[in-house]
């Protein structure tokens, strides 16, 4: 068929001319969308950067997490241009993109889902074969399975929903979806149906049955053990069982809502309906794994630091300790933001003992280098590379408040003479334009 026998736009006929609401409509959209983004951030993050999390469980709600960023970035942007704009028309390329993009989003979720049920199924049901089972060469293989095989079967779907000759252009939706496309065909659309008919089989249907099938054998498994067992299951199972059955409530009710036709339905409802797949999950996503397994949630509280900057002159009062979720924030007298040491009195003494130490460290490699015999030129960028660089660190922050004392102290390391090979390297200290500030240079010379 011709890609080009049909329109080239398509209008999304749901959204309403909503007057002034429409900025209050945006505004609830990017808060939502703020906190879809940084709420599943925090969840990778934290997996990635603590390696005590780097199991398989917890590798599979990274990439849980990181389907929520990909569905919610298929949707949310082009929603809230909606919700601003007069007009709702959408490109033949761009709402098929779009379809592609939230369809493989669901069918993510489904067999991510699968596999943490496979995962949970072996770890309670065959404790003892668990390391073996789940090796990391193994879990390599589902996490390419979950991502592969989504991409193959929706693209097949699209590819004959995109050929398709279409005789409208009208979508009673506020995202683009297959079935309304097919709905505008001029020919028939048998081969369209049974594709996506063996589709919603394999990725829907049969997922769900697996993740049926491992509960219950889990349920058999805690029958039959003690108090203590059941107690560990249900804590590592609940957050999945949470997920999975928020999830699959949502994506039952589009699936239903794409069979009936719009203009039956109340489109509240229809909009109700069809968002809750892409809004809910992403959002309990993070809610349900960050607060319910301690693993992670320890992690994210031990990352929380209180710093208390109080100037009042009489300070024997004691401030009461912050708590979340019944543990007590760690109280500090500096943290490190950027790169900056901030203390609690709002000097940079402790930052400059830092940077003095760091730097009198690499001096000391510097030296040992020199003794080696290193040319003078590997030694001159050795020296750029990590003195320099941790001398001169965000430098216009912190100089200019600097103490006298602070002052020499950085003096005495930027000052010293370091011979190499008949060169030295001498550092010294330039103020410019009235202002106080290290600009390090490296010059050699011949003895």
């Amino acid at each position: 068929m011709d890609n080009n026998s049909g329109p080239f736009y398509f209008d999304l006929t749901l959204f309403t001319d909503q007057g002034a609401l429409r900025y209050l409509f945006f505004t609830l959209c990017l808060l939502l969308y703020a906190a879809i983004v940084s709420g599943n951030i925090v969840i990778i993050v934290t997996i990635c950067l603590e390696r005590s999390l780097h199991q398989p469980m917890y590798i599979f709600i990274s990439c849980l997490s990181v389907n929520s960023l990909y569905g919610s970035a298929g949707f949310f942007p082009r929603f809230m241009v909606d919700l601003l704009s007069d007009t709702h028309l959408i490109s033949r390329p761009a709402c098929f993109t779009q379809m592609y993009v939230i369809y493989t989003y669901a069918s993510y979720e489904l067999t991510i889902l699968s596999v943490m049920a496979y995962d949970r199924y072996v770890a309670i049901c065959q404790p003892l074969h668990y390391q073996n089972k789940m090796t990391s060469r193994v879990v390599c293989g589902l996490v390419a399975f979950v991502w592969c095989y989504p991409v193959c079967t929706i693209f097949f779907c699209l590819y004959l929903s995109i050929r398709l000759p279409l005789c409208g252009n009208q979508l009673p939706r506020v995202f683009c979806t297959n079935w309304p496309v097919v709905q505008l065909s001029c020919v028939e659309t048998t081969l369209n149906n049974v594709a996506v008919f063996f589709v919603t089989i394999t990725t829907v249907f049969l997922p769900l049955i697996f993740v049926l099938y491992s509960y219950l054998c889990i349920l058999l498994v805690c029958r039959r053990s003690s108090d203590e067992f059941r107690g560990k299951a249900l804590q590592t199972c609940l957050p999945h069982i949470v997920t999975f059955v928020n999830y699959s409530i949502t994506l039952f009710c589009e699936v239903s809502l794409s069979r009936y036709k719009a203009d039956e339905i109340n489109p509240f409802v229809v909009v109700v309906l069809s968002l809750e797949f892409l809004i809910i999950p992403p959002i309990m996503n993070p809610l349900v794994y960050g607060l319910n397994l301690p693993q992670i949630r320890g992690m994210i509280l031990c990352k929380t630091k209180e710093l208390i900057v109080d100037y009042r002159r009489r300070q024997g009062v004691e401030h009461a300790p912050i708590h979340i979720e019944g543990t007590a924030v760690e109280r500090v007298s500096w943290f490190r933001f950027l790169g900056i040491n901030i203390s609690e009195d709002l000097s940079w003494s402790h930052h400059t003992a830092v940077v003095v130490k760091a730097a009198r460290q690499r001096l000391f490699f510097l030296r040992r280098l020199r003794r080696f015999g290193m040319d003078s030129r590997i030694l001159t960028n050795f020296y750029r590379c990590t003195i320099e660089s941790t001398l001169t660190g965000s430098i216009t922050a912190w100089y200019g408040s600097c103490t006298a004392l602070d002052r020499r102290a950085l003096q005495r390391v930027t000052m010293g003479n370091v011979t190499v090979n008949e060169k030295a390297v001498k550092l010294t200290m330039i103020e410019t334009s009235g202002s106080d500030e290290i600009n390090s240079s490296a010059t050699t010379s011949m003895t």
